[in-house]
């Protein structure tokens, strides 16, 4: 038997300190699985919330704000295809049609059959189930659902009407998409016509329609946006809005509200194409593509908080091309803050940042928003370990925003660690090649000043001067035998 050194109170200590760093080994390698399983997952695609959360809104199982984007564990994995919200409540669709809706604060009837403690995460439709929804939208108490096959689903409560706490098929037409408003529901049918119901919808000047009405505009409408109490459609090349006028929302120059759409003269026309269009609470906003630019972002109406990305200007009555920038492909509005998507799929934001929720930091100190739009770096990289794809859907809730993104395609943990490494590596080197380089140089200048000190010492022994001493002397001469004499007085 080998001896044991030390005294048995020693030997307790290091069997007792063994046994710890075991178990802190094992408790490593257990978090380590976990954050490899959560890892495998969330890459998968998710949905991450950030800003206000006082009701629920981000998801999140609780009632906290966030100040940095956050995965929702519920939708982890989960591929999200489409967010749509209004105010404080939210909905979402996965690939395989699950319909999944929050917030509320637990009272309002888009998130049903749910207690206090569940409406801050996300509750499916479990009726919707079957459906095969490949479309949601969200109104102040009322949502809607498209079905692959072009079925329109409605619940929740719509102005007068009794609330439905389940989806409702209304039997009227073939939709292809779905906007809705504070209290009132745009439906753009795969004809190209539009139908509303509720308030605002056009067409009629009754202040509250409970079935679909046929909204008449002269050609084929692609896309549909409602805001609070307005609406916007697009075809080809044209932009149409109507509703509530005030703040200048509807583009025309001036605050009327209109009971049917009217063209938007300032936007589109020959040669143009409508990307995307997106009616906030008091701004609108339109993607254009020309001749000569793609992407082109334009907003218009009211907004202090900076949401119309036009610098110190808080009024734009008809549509004003937002400098810096360009390529847009995707635009969301909400009440005080913006989102954009561009053809490289960056995400940008800008306007009121007072519950953190763009993203971002801005440059303004003095003040709570940003009339500048940004870019997010958290998307399309690594964060935490983890990969994060780039968006797929945004949605701008009140002060709130949420995110889903595609599967992460881009270098794995190892990779980025490698990449990484090849980094510092070549920094290093560059930072040795520099340093040599300057040492180089400081040689080379150290060497020309001893030249230029030996050229001066030289002319000062074989140049002519003046003798101190004697007035006849023709002056101090060189003499190569002797380079300290005269050559004339030596």
């Amino acid at each position: 038997n080998e001896p044991v050194e030390g005294s048995k109170k020693k030997l307790i200590e290091r069997l007792v300190s063994s046994v710890e760093e075991e178990k802190q080994r094992e408790i490593n390698i257990a978090k380590e699985l976990e954050h490899c399983r959560i890892r495998d997952v969330e890459e998968k695609g998710s949905v991450y919330g950030i800003g206000r959360n006082d009701e629920g809104q981000l998801a999140l199982g609780d009632l906290d704000d966030r100040s940095v984007f956050t995965v929702v564990p519920a939708l982890r994995g989960k591929a999200v295809q489409h967010l749509s919200s209004y105010g404080n409540v939210s909905c979402c669709l996965t690939p395989n049609s699950e319909v999944y809706t929050w917030g509320g604060n637990g009272v309002n009837p888009i998130v049903p059959e749910t207690t206090t403690a569940e409406f801050n995460s996300p509750q499916r439709m479990t009726k919707l189930d079957g459906e095969e929804s490949v479309m949601t939208a969200v109104g102040s108490t009322h949502a809607c659902s498209i079905s692959k096959s072009g079925n329109l689903f409605v619940w929740g409560k719509l102005g007068t009407d009794d609330t439905k706490e389940s989806p409702q098929y209304i039997d009227k037409f073939t939709a292809r998409s779905v906007a809705c408003g504070a209290n009132h529901i745009v439906v753009l049918t795969d004809e190209g016509d539009v139908y509303g119901w509720g308030c605002n919808i056009g067409s009629i000047e009754q202040s509250f329609q409970s079935i679909p009405m046929h909204v008449k505009i002269p050609e084929a409408i692609k896309l549909i946006s409602c805001g609070t109490s307005h609406t916007l459609a697009a075809s080809e090349s044209l932009v149409y809005s109507w509703g509530c006028g005030d703040g200048y929302r509807l583009g025309h120059g001036d605050c009327k509200d209109l009971s049917s759409p009217r063209e938007i003269s300032a936007l589109g026309g020959e040669g143009s194409r409508i990307l995307d269009i997106s009616a906030g609470v008091w701004h609108s906003a339109c993607v254009v593509e020309t001749a000569g630019e793609s992407g082109c972002l334009y907003t218009f109406g009211a907004g202090c908080f900076g949401q119309l990305g036009l610098g110190s200007n808080c009024i734009a009555p008809t549509p004003t091309k937002v400098e810096g920038l360009s390529k847009v492909k995707r635009i969301f509005c909400g009440r005080t803050h913006n989102a954009a998507i561009t053809h490289d799929d960056t995400l940008y934001t800008w306007g009121s940042n007072k519950h953190r929720q763009l993203g971002r930091k801005i440059q303004e100190t003095e003040v709570t928003f940003t009339p500048h739009p940004g870019s997010v770096d958290e998307f399309g990289t690594m964060v935490n370990r983890i990969g994060r794809g780039y968006p797929a859907s945004v949605t701008c809730g009140d002060d709130f925003t949420l995110v889903a993104t595609h599967p992460y395609t881009g270098p794995s943990e190892k990779e980025m660690l490698e990449l990484a490494e090849m980094k510092r590596r070549k920094e290093l080197e560059e930072k040795e090649e520099q340093a040599r380089i300057q040492r180089e140089q400081e040689e080379e200048e150290k060497r020309q000043r001893e030249i230029q000190e030996e050229k001066e010492k030289i002319y000062y022994l074989t140049s002519k001067r003046l003798c101190t001493l004697d007035e006849s002397c023709p002056g101090f001469t060189y003499d190569s035998n002797k380079p300290s004499i005269c050559k004339e007085c030596g």
